[in-house]
């Protein structure tokens, strides 16, 4: 019975979409969007292959009640096809990239973090009935973490850069070469 019930809500489940981030950085050990980060995302309308005009805007917060029962983040109506289409941020945890490596090396985290690139990280993950995201428009609205814990709220982002300054520990903090993707998850 139980596999049962696991094969149907397989078939019935919705896609889900990873948020996968790159960068580089220096003198940064994460990069968070808390509960009042703006999810801006483009979409494309699966049954015509239409892409929204502007992105569509998230907050983990956002509950809006579907027809069928349950509920979304946010609904789209396709302007071309007229059909209507919803997307859910998952909670399944907290919306950082660490720079933590992990490593069991001697150094501390913020010295191997220091001008250190790091591959793709899972930043967020949205479920897609009828949709598929295509870009994330990021803005200020990021939290920086540097390597002595210092937080920058709303940190200013200019063509996929961010200079900043960690007044803990007297030293520049950058996060350079922003650059996103949404795969399938």
């Amino acid at each position: 019975v139980e596999q049962e019930a696991a094969r149907t809500r397989g078939a019935d489940a919705m896609p889900v979409f990873e948020l996968r981030v790159r960068c580089e950085v220096e003198n940064v050990a994460a990069i968070v969007a808390d509960d009042a980060f703006a999810w801006r995302i483009r979409v494309r309308c699966n049954h015509c292959g239409e892409e929204s005009p502007h992105p569509l805007v998230l907050y983990s917060t956002d509950k809006v009640e579907l027809i069928r029962g349950g509920a979304a983040s946010a609904l789209y109506k396709c302007k071309l096809c007229e059909r209507q289409n919803d997307v859910t941020l998952l909670k399944d945890g907290e919306h950082v990239i660490s720079t933590d490596t992990g490593d069991d090396d001697d150094t501390s985290p913020t010295e191997r973090n220091t001008q250190s690139a790091y591959g793709w990280h899972t930043f967020a993950r949205f479920e897609c009935r009828g949709m598929q995201p295509v870009a994330w428009e990021f803005d200020d609205d990021l939290v920086i973490v540097t390597g002595s814990g210092f937080r920058i709220e709303g940190a200013a982002f200019e063509d996929g850069a961010f200079y900043g300054y960690d007044e803990k520990a007297m030293k520049e903090c950058s996060v350079t070469e922003l650059e996103s993707d949404f795969c399938k998850a």
